[in-house]
Parts: C-alpha cells; sequence; structure tokens
C-alpha cells in the first residue's frame, strides 16, 4: 500500500544545469534528496508522483544557482 504525501521544498539548480528544462532538472533533484528515506509520520519516500505548483526562480546575489520553491507529491 503507498500513500502521497505532499511536500514543499526550495530546489537549487546550479548553472551547468541550465541547459535542461526546469521539470527535469526539479524532477532529478527531488529524487536525489528524497529517494529511499524515511520521514517522521510519512515513511519511507520511494519516488516522485508528480509536481503540483512551482512557483518563479530566484538568483541570490553570489549564488550563479536559480532557487525555486516547488510542491510536490512523493509517494
Amino acid at each position: 500500500m503507498f500513500i502521497l504525501s505532499e511536500f514543499k521544498d526550495i530546489i537549487r539548480t546550479p548553472p551547468s544545469q541550465f541547459d535542461q528544462t526546469i521539470d527535469s532538472c526539479i524532477a532529478q533533484s527531488l529524487n536525489q534528496k528524497l529517494s529511499n528515506k524515511v520521514f517522521p509520520n510519512v515513511g519511507l519516500c520511494m519516488m516522485l508522483y508528480d509536481i503540483t505548483k512551482i512557483e518563479d526562480s530566484v538568483i541570490i546575489p553570489g549564488d550563479g544557482a536559480s532557487h525555486t520553491k516547488v510542491e510536490f507529491r512523493y509517494g
């Protein structure tokens, strides 16, 4: 039995990945960060189900990467 849990996070995309689409960069970063991890009151996170909301990206001064607020469901 799998349960989908809603998460919010800020994803950092380095400049070397700017040639890829934002969806694929975010999905790759989320799977690297959360896959096969156990969270309290959620359980074992297996894979990204979908991305429900992507807000505007921001570049912080002194850091060339973009930072994007993301809402997603993970199962």
